[in-house]
């Protein structure tokens, strides 16, 4: 019992647990609330830049086949890209956008 020569007892200190509860819950309400916009931010680039994409692919394809036209390479009524194609694009868009506004509001109102 050598080592414990040099302390002496002292007087018990209660600690309040509630403000350390108040504190936590605190907390982790915020890591929520940025847990919820970093899902909404991510997902909402990951949209952006699948459009942004598909865009651009449309408009390289539409040029090569109106230079082709215009050189009377080919004809205009075979071209790939026809007003289907645009139909499609825009269905998918609405359809993607759809999903994005669902998963969102579900992110966003999951404990309600």
């Amino acid at each position: 019992m050598d080592s414990l020569e040099g302390f002496k007892e002292g007087s018990a200190t209660v600690i309040d647990n509630s403000t350390w509860e108040i504190k936590i819950k605190n907390l982790d309400a915020i890591h929520k609330r940025w847990e919820k916009t970093i899902v909404i931010l991510s997902m909402t680039i990951l949209v952006g830049v699948m459009n942004i994409s598909v865009i651009n692919l449309i408009s390289h394809v539409s040029g090569q086949e109106m230079e082709l036209v215009g050189k009377k390479i080919m004809d205009a009524s075979n071209r790939t890209i026809d007003s289907k194609v645009y139909m499609a694009l825009i269905a998918g868009t609405v359809a993607e956008v759809s999903a994005l506004f669902l998963i969102i509001l579900k992110s966003l109102f999951k404990d309600a």
